[in-house]
């Protein structure tokens, strides 16, 4: 582990060449490097410092590492914001550190420069950001430059503005955008169109995104069916119930209602226009965040969590209206239910009937009007389930655009925007397009003619044009190939992976056909995440977040799914286990709505089913919890099943075995009483007479009842025999089995292939140290772990990690070279599954190794990346989950079942206030973690997307905890910097609760803990020793032996503690060496405490003193308390 900064050696590099002044790291995905040259170029030019990987990250360095300096080195990072950026979890580690080095932005460390039109979801949405797109060159300058005031590879000419060749004379990069003479022709051209205004650059064709409000100046081709619309909500009667607009899949439903319907009647100040909700599987959730918005346009103090609790009764959806129109000064309201097919596909049976009861009583009395788009295929069920809350659907059919139109479609927002259109286009447009059936694929042709006119740097959309591009039908398959490729080659997965990962974002509705599916990006592991990204890039999907809520990502438009050959084979060959998915999602919806009660779980044999064909991996967050807790509640039933057949069948014996069992409390009561006033006699004797002291205790042992009694009284021996002198060699050897490198007493070493070898025996009562020490690394060892088959990993300041086989403790050496990789110290190793080694550097990475050839361990895959701070814990944990806790204040999981395609299945585990020191899991899925705040802190994370923590912190060190090692039986072991270690029954992880009193005797910070055979606890301290314990008495847990030092280098701090599982304890510390300890004795002393007492004392209680001091009226008779146990020479 990593202890900072007590007792270790300085990191700082002395003497080296000063750092350099670095004003600006300019964050950026690749697809956006022109945006970030350019405004890196711009913010020199300023007198600004700036590091760019374009430009600074030399050839053969590491990535990982200049990423992680350059953000920690600059005063402050400007993210270049676009789609692409969001969807990169590389991007994501890179702002976070700017956000958590400056949370509350007064230092102002993170600057957000929007590229293009994105969301600026969680807390990117609580900084003030500045947009650079839609600008002529000096406007975006000028706004940029405002926003920054408050041996490089840096080219010697200018990069070229993207969108154009470079001309010869250019010497500054070109302006990503629309130049001062583009801007000044676009807006001539656009004040001649009718007085509509148009934002320069900007495309008025939406892709297959559908348009929306900012879009309603270039919707085209709806009049008539907006003005229709338009009439049904406001004429004298108005129609309460769901006005749905129904139609086909791609006729422009959603654009009619947002860009035709919704502008229209925000012009009214009577009406009072919401954004649209899309339903997806939690209905409820997305209406209280669109209200939410809405109300806090209007001044309301109003959050999306309270909102939606609120309308968990129907009325309240009017009153919170009645609010919202009253703020803004209206009269109604238009609530527009976008997608409706999604409540029916993907939402439960009593999620929908709620929310259409709610829609029901927010209809019914004329201040709230409610629109609906849906699909006409589910019309149908539409009415059938709204029928019985009595919600009245009135549809309105919307027709595919007659073919006499498409005209004004292509050319009327082409001409808005300023841009000119040749007639040969648009009529060899109309005949590819052929019906309205086609406008997504139309739309999209269009996006995509629009940025090809960019970038050659004209305003003519020409023929010529359009057939380079592969025409209406080619465009989008084309495009969809192109970023399938470039997938492959970035990710470096094969096609069949990638097509599977865009199945995350697909589903199947009730009738099998495959629907959009939107997933917030957090449950999505990274190497999916970055196969998306050439797909967001290229529009093809689009990312989003609701007020309050996480990023989300799905297709653009479902013609995707149908039209593009890989996709639509891959649906359809995976349909069964999409429909099974969607299932076990809408029955997680409904089970989380029910407060997650065990009635609402399915029974074992369909979740069994279900996990057979979907796996894990596919599920939501909320469906793998779900399935899972079935799954336990399933097992558990089975069991229960087995044991009322045994239960049943004791029951006869049972009855009749409770009378002497109550016969026998009361005698069990006196006799541990006897033993108590035995044991009080013991310790007022110890110092003054430490032979009575055993005396006492042996009597203690032949009256006590149970074992628990005897544990105390063994606990009470020990603490006698471990201040008296070595034991005498007689004692030795007499029944100990010969461990691996852990025999008895002392005589000759067994290793473990049988090899006898000599070993010191001047002291038969303390461990002691096997041979030399392991000599090798140059700095403190702060971190020790045992492998499999006599495999030691230890981690160093020094920035390697080492190997050694140390299954014959006595010809201990290293293997093979060190394992380099980690900037500022390894802090941290872990042994998982097959030889797996984690390890955890002072430069915020985790690496992992593959040490099944030990003298040629190397590192799987890229290193591990999201922790913005030093990582100072590793732990492994069931199904090849690893947590790592970090100076940044979180835990993070990751499943490294396949080490290769390593990724975080959840978000960061927060709580503790400062740094994470310790991490260590514990039986089913149970983690304990330690920090700098003091406190301990236990974690479910049986499922990882669903990990959280289970009650509240466990407190009790006045000081940092360092340290937490899971025992015996629910048995938690805590190290800390006020001295002392504690022990927990973490038994019940709620009902967690402290035992006894700290652990007492060092004289500087405890920094490890670790458990060894039998409960056996040592504890590694600044003070330069270990300690052992017993623990077998919870309550009262005894000092065993005398501490272990060095004898090379006495008060050297330990920073590392680690049992092999056959008791076998290695050591490390600040002198940078390796001990290994044979505690055998130990753990032999602790089995013949009695015998030794026996041997030490000469004899037990005389007849005579057994009177005295046990039985004076022969309630007890007399027993030779030593008897048999008293070894002989």
């Amino acid at each position: 582990m990593r202890v900072s900064p007590i007792g270790r050696d300085d990191a700082a590099a002395e003497g080296g060449a000063p750092v350099r002044r670095v004003d600006f790291f300019v964050s950026y995905e690749e697809t956006d490097r022109s945006w970030a040259e350019w405004i890196a170029w711009q913010l020199e030019s300023a007198g600004h410092a700036v590091v760019l990987q374009a430009w600074d990250f030399a050839a053969g360095a590491n990535y990982v590492h200049e990423t992680h300096r350059a953000a920690m080195d600059a005063a402050r990072t400007v993210a270049v914001l676009s789609a692409a950026y969001l969807t990169s979890a590389y991007a994501e580690v890179e702002w976070q550190a700017a956000w958590a080095a400056d949370p509350s932005g007064v230092e102002r460390r993170l600057v957000l420069a929007r590229v293009e039109d994105c969301p600026r979801p969680g807390l990117l949405g609580q900084r003030v950001g500045v947009d650079l797109f839609g600008l002529d060159e000096r406007a975006a300058r000028e706004r940029l430059l405002a926003a920054a005031s408050g041996e490089r590879r840096k080219p010697d000419q200018p990069p070229p503005f993207p969108p154009r060749p470079r001309a010869a004379e250019e010497d500054s990069p070109r302006f990503p955008g629309v130049s001062v003479q583009e801007s000044a022709q676009m807006s001539a051209q656009v004040s001649a169109q009718a007085g509509s205004l148009w934002q320069p650059g900007r495309s008025p064709f939406p892709g297959l995104v559908a348009f929306d409000a900012s879009r309603a100046a270039v919707f085209e081709g709806r009049d008539g069916d907006t003005r229709r619309l338009v009439e049904r909500l406001t004429g004298p009667a108005g129609e309460d119930g769901l006005l749905v607009v129904v139609g086909p899949s791609g006729c422009g439903k959603s654009s009619l209602v947002a860009a035709g319907l919704g502008p229209v009647l925000a012009a009214d100040p009577d009406w009072l226009v919401v954004a649209p909700v899309v339903p997806g599987g939690r209905p409820l959730a997305a209406l209280a965040a669109v209200l939410a918005e809405a109300g806090r346009g209007q001044g309301l103090d109003w959050s999306a969590e309270r909102l939606a609790a609120r309308l968990g009764e129907p009325d309240a959806v009017v009153e919170a209206a009645g609010e919202l129109v009253r703020a803004a000064g209206a009269t109604r309201l238009l609530l527009v239910v976008d997608q409706a097919e999604e409540l029916l596909a993907r939402a439960g049976p009593p999620v929908r009937a709620q929310f259409f009861a709610l829609l029901a009583a927010a209809s019914g009395g004329g201040l709230v009007r409610v629109v609906a788009t849906l699909r006409s295929e589910y019309l149908d069920r539409l009415i059938e389930q709204t029928a019985p809350v009595g919600l009245r659907v009135r549809p309105e059919a919307l027709y595919p655009l007659e073919r006499d139109l498409l005209p004004l479609v292509i050319a009327g927002p082409a001409r808005s925007a300023g841009l000119r259109i040749e007639d040969e286009l648009v009529a060899r447009m109309v005949a590819d397009t052929g019906d309205g059936q086609g406008l997504p694929l139309l739309a999209y042709t269009l996006a995509r003619l629009h940025s090809q006119v960019r970038l050659a740097g004209t305003d003519v959309l020409s023929l010529a044009l359009y057939e380079a591009t592969g025409g209406v039908r080619g465009a989008l398959v084309d495009h969809a190939d192109a970023a399938l490729s470039e997938a492959r080659t970035s990710t470096g997965r094969g096609a069949e992976q990638v097509l599977a990962d865009l199945l995350h974002l697909v589903s199947v509705d009730g009738q099998g056909e495959p629907v959009r599916r939107r997933v917030p990006l957090d449950d999505l592991p990274g190497v999916v995440r970055a196969g998306l990204v050439p797909f967001v890039t290229r529009r093809l999907l689009t990312v989003g977040a609701t007020d309050g809520g996480p990023v989300t990502v799905e297709v653009a438009h479902e013609r995707l799914l149908a039209v593009w050959p890989p996709l639509n084979a891959a649906i359809r060959q995976a349909s069964d286990r999409l429909r099974q998915r969607a299932q076990a999602e809408s029955a997680a919806a409904e089970w989380d709505r029910q407060g997650r009660r065990a009635r609402w779980l399915w029974n074992l044999s369909l979740v069994n089913a279900t996990l057979t064909v979907v796996g894990v991996e596919g599920l939501t967050s909320a469906a793998r919890a779900f399935l899972l807790a079935g799954r336990r509640r399933g097992r558990r039933r089975l069991g229960g099943a087995f044991a009322v057949l045994i239960v049943l069948s004791l029951v006869a014996t049972s009855l009749g075995i409770v009378a002497l069992v109550q016969g026998r409390t009361a005698e069990d009561r006196r006799r541990v009483a006897m033993v108590d006033r035995l044991l009080t006699l013991a310790d007022t004797s110890r110092e003054g007479d430490p032979t009575a002291a055993l005396r006492f205790g042996v009597a203690a042992g032949v009256l006590a009842p149970d074992e628990g009694t005897t544990a105390r009284i063994r606990g009470s021996l020990l603490d006698t025999l471990v201040d008296l002198p070595a034991l005498p060699t007689s004692l030795a050897g007499r029944e100990d089995s010969g461990q691996t490198a852990a025999a008895g007493p002392n005589g000759p070493l067994v290793t473990g292939d049988g090899t006898e070898r000599s070993q010191d025996t001047s002291d038969q009562g303390q461990a002691y140290q096997i041979g030399d020490p392991l000599t090798g690394h140059v700095r403190s060892v702060g971190s020790a772990a045992f492998g499999p088959g006599g495999l030691l990993a230890t981690g160093s300041d020094d920035d390697t990690a080492r190997l050694w086989d140390v299954s014959d403790p006595l010809q201990a050496h290293p293997l093979g070279r060190p394992l380099t990789g980690h900037q500022n110290g390894v802090n941290a190793v872990a042994f998982g599954p097959d030889g797996l080694l984690a390890t955890g550097g002072g430069d915020g990475t985790v690496r992992l190794w593959d040490t099944s050839d030990r003298e040629q361990a190397y590192q799987i895959g890229d290193p591990l990346i999201g922790h913005i701070r030093s990582v100072g814990s590793v732990a492994f944990g069931p199904g090849g989950l690893l947590a790592t806790g970090s100076d940044d204040g979180t835990v993070r999981l990751w499943d490294v079942s396949d080490p290769l395609q390593a990724h975080q299945p959840g978000r960061p585990l927060t709580g503790h206030e400062k740094s994470v020191d310790a991490v260590a899991f514990g039986p089913d899925g149970l983690l304990a973690t330690g920090g700098n705040d003091g406190t301990v802190r236990l974690w479910d994370v049986s499922d990882p997307l669903q990990a959280h923590q289970l009650g509240q912190p466990l407190t009790g060190h006045e000081s940092r905890v360092f340290a937490v090692a899971f025992g015996p039986g629910g048995l938690l072991a805590t190290g800390s910097g006020d001295n002392t270690a504690q022990l927990w029954d973490v038994s019940d992880p709620l009902q967690a609760r402290q035992l006894g009193q700290p652990l007492t005797g060092h004289e500087n910070s405890v920094v490890e803990v670790a458990f060894g055979p039998d409960g056996l606890l040592a504890t590694g301290s600044v003070d330069g020793t270990v300690r052992l314990w017993d623990t077998s008495d919870r309550e009262n847990v005894r000092r065993i032996g005398q501490p272990l030092a060095s004898r090379e280098s006495p008060g050297q701090a330990v920073y590392a503690v680690a049992f092999r599982p056959d008791g076998l304890l290695a050591t490390a510390g600040r002198d940078s060496m390796v001990r290994v300890w044979d505690v055998g004795r130990l753990k032999w002393l602790r089995a013949h405490a009695f015998e030794v007492a026996c041997r030490l004392a000469g004899r037990g209680l005389t007849e005579a003193e057994w009177r005295q001091f046990v039985s004076g009226t022969g309630t007890d008779p007399y027993r030779d308390s030593c008897g048999d146990r008293r070894p002989t020479d």
